[in-house]
């Protein structure tokens, strides 16, 4: 009697995956999130580099220290570094300069606080 349960239990599971890939609504499993994350709608584009970031305007890298006891931000000048060069080279080499953290406990982005203002398009017709 068990068996004959489970066996309908997994025949009800088969057809409803094959239902579901065959609409078209099949979408990447769930176990392979990790537990929390939500899904993303887009994959991930290509990883920012100094090119990218000069172009928008931004010509220095702001470090944090994520460390809660010291929570210290620095500007680094990159202006000598290639156009190709990725923001995560940085992170991987920066050093807080109060507690010492590295890594992980350092966050490193473009400081977006000197772009310059977009022109907006103000139209009268």
């Amino acid at each position: 009697m068990a068996g004959e349960e489970v066996a309908r239990k997994f025949a009800y599971a088969t057809l409803n995956a094959s239902i579901i890939a065959d609409s078209g609504l099949a979408r990447r499993s769930e176990s392979s999130y990790p537990p929390g994350m939500a899904q993303p709608k887009h994959p991930p584009g290509p990883p920012m580099t100094l090119g990218d970031m000069r172009e928008l305007g931004v010509q220095k890298l702001i470090a944090s220290c994520l460390n809660n006891a010291c929570r210290h931000t620095a500007l680094i000048e990159v202006w000598s570094y290639p156009a190709a060069t990725e923001i995560m080279y940085f992170k991987r080499r920066v050093v807080c300069a109060n507690c010492g953290a590295r890594g992980n406990r350092i966050d490193v982005r473009p400081n977006w606080r000197e772009q310059p203002p977009m022109p907006t398009k103000l139209s009268f017709d």
